[in-house]
């Protein structure tokens, strides 16, 4: 095993009910994880006549080769397929589950074929089983988890489908933990087109590093340079996360307001705005961050009449200034939905 990987590619197959592994290391020295891995297997091995919802075609989850160690910041995992749109495509997802995936021994995990009942897969370390999914199939993402959790252990990492995967919705997303999600190109549908409800990981494998002594003193002065940045200064460091996304965003100009067809509106002046310090010191409870990474701009936050949950990420401009609101209270109802 090369030092840097974990040493296995692990590959699911939904039609016949088994798994298998297979050696890292042929792919080691042209990609460092990632969709790289990812996008070579599909290339060699799918048709490129096949469709998303076909069974030959791949569903892969992919970190990359520094997800799971000290790096910050690499805590994202990319999710490969033959998209509904008819692309091969790739969306990105956050939170812990790459990680767990890493520290299980795999680089990289290929799901293939169609399963004749819904199921949901849990590793743990060598521990490779397909369980019923039947009494979870129609759940929505939050309560797929906790049922799962409530089967296997709360230590695992879930990435999960809610009904939209399930009914092959286009635009159907994969999540994991409160909000992160692959939400690109409708991967989730083709993982509810394999009957695939989730995939539950817990990993207990170190990763080796062939001179842990640098790689540490590395990753602390990047930790360092990242939080004295100005930007972090902004966010991270005064525990701000997205407050003010919003205003910085529309100033810097990936913001827009409706299509961009009015560049000079005044921001503060939309109707209904409420201030990002009022709202945080309102309805914020608690801010984390995915694994490794030092912003820390998930927010859970209780807004009575709505619901306690997060708001993150493409939500803060998808839900204000497309739809000419910088109401936060709007904002987070419609990511709440």
């Amino acid at each position: 095993m090369s030092f840097g990987w974990s040493g296995q590619i692990l590959r699911v197959d939904l039609s016949n009910a088994q798994s298998h592994t297979e050696d890292v290391e042929p792919y080691t020295r042209s990609f460092i994880g990632g969709k790289g891995i990812s996008l070579k297997i599909i290339y060699d091995e799918v048709s490129p006549k096949t469709s998303a919802f076909d069974p030959a075609n791949r569903l892969f989850f992919g970190p990359g080769v520094l997800t799971g160690t000290l790096a910050p910041a690499a805590g994202r995992m990319k999710v490969t397929s033959i998209s509904p749109h008819g692309l091969l495509a790739s969306s990105g997802i956050g939170g812990f589950i790459g990680a767990q995936i890493r520290h299980a021994g795999y680089d990289d995990l290929v799901v293939q074929g169609k399963s004749k009942k819904p199921v949901y897969l849990h590793i743990h370390d060598d521990s490779v089983e397909l369980r019923d999914a039947t009494h979870i199939w129609g759940k929505g993402t939050q309560e797929t988890q906790r049922l799962i959790k409530e089967e296997v252990g709360d230590s695992v990492e879930i990435v999960c489908i809610g009904p939209a995967g399930e009914n092959l919705v286009s635009f159907g997303c994969i999540l994991t933990g409160m909000g992160s999600a692959a939400g690109r190109h409708g991967l989730g549908s083709v993982m509810g087109s394999k009957r695939l409800k989730a995939i539950a990981v817990q990993g207990t494998r170190p990763i080796e590093i062939a001179k842990p002594e640098e790689f540490v003193s590395a990753c602390e002065e990047a930790h360092r340079w990242l939080r004295q940045s100005e930007a972090m200064r902004e966010q991270a460091v005064q525990g701000e996360g997205d407050r003010h996304t919003l205003g910085s965003g529309y100033d810097a100009g990936s913001v827009p307001l409706g299509n961009w067809e009015e560049i000079d509106a005044d921001w503060d002046a939309l109707p209904g705005f409420e201030g990002a310090d009022e709202f945080w010191n309102e309805h914020a409870l608690h801010q984390y961050g995915c694994i490794g990474c030092p912003v820390n701009h998930f927010h859970i936050f209780h807004v009575p009449g709505v619901g306690t949950g997060s708001a993150k990420c493409a939500g803060w401009g998808a839900f204000t200034g497309n739809v000419w609101t910088n109401d936060r209270k709007v904002m987070f109802h419609a990511n709440h939905l």
